[in-house]
């Protein structure tokens, strides 16, 4: 499995609200040896580099997919993103076993969707727009609020 395999995972996995078939909850792996009753902290807030490295990776890969649509100068900036992602992943975790990282994707509390970041972002945009005025703040704000509109989930849902 390559990491473009691991993108298409992390995009299409179901993060909110899902159980494993008849309702059991998943179980959550404890590491090996150590008692999970005796950790001072609890196993989802506990990340080691490795994995944070991947969610890290993961993230800059999708943001690049998305660049690389724009023509231009954003669609070449999303494409050196997409390889700095995949250099970033070989380099961190490209010797870790294929179960542990089909673990981190399916036991951790993964990072918010990427059309989170965009709606967040654009929503300080429309906020600078309204400061800044002007054509310039009015053009800002107007591709912003598109951006917004375009990527709210129900959106996303009729696509």
């Amino acid at each position: 499995m390559n990491f473009k395999n691991i993108i298409a995972l992390a995009d299409e996995a179901p993060w909110c609200g899902t159980r494993v078939p008849h309702g059991l909850p998943r179980p959550i792996p404890h590491p090996p040896g150590g008692d999970p009753y005796m950790d001072p902290l609890p196993q989802p807030w506990r990340v080691n580099e490795t994995e944070a490295v991947f969610w890290q990776s993961v993230r800059l890969f999708q943001a690049g997919q998305r660049l690389s649509q724009a023509a231009g100068a954003g669609g070449e900036t999303g494409g050196r993103m997409m390889s700095a992602a995949t250099v970033l992943f070989d380099e961190y975790c490209g010797s870790v076993p294929l179960s542990d990282l089909l673990a981190w994707l399916n036991h951790r509390p993964p990072p918010p969707p990427p059309w989170l970041d965009v709606i967040m972002t654009a929503a300080v945009n429309v906020e600078l727009s309204a400061k800044l005025g002007g054509d310039f703040g009015k053009q800002l704000g107007a591709a912003a609020a598109g951006l917004i509109a375009t990527n709210l989930p129900e959106q996303q849902r009729a696509r």
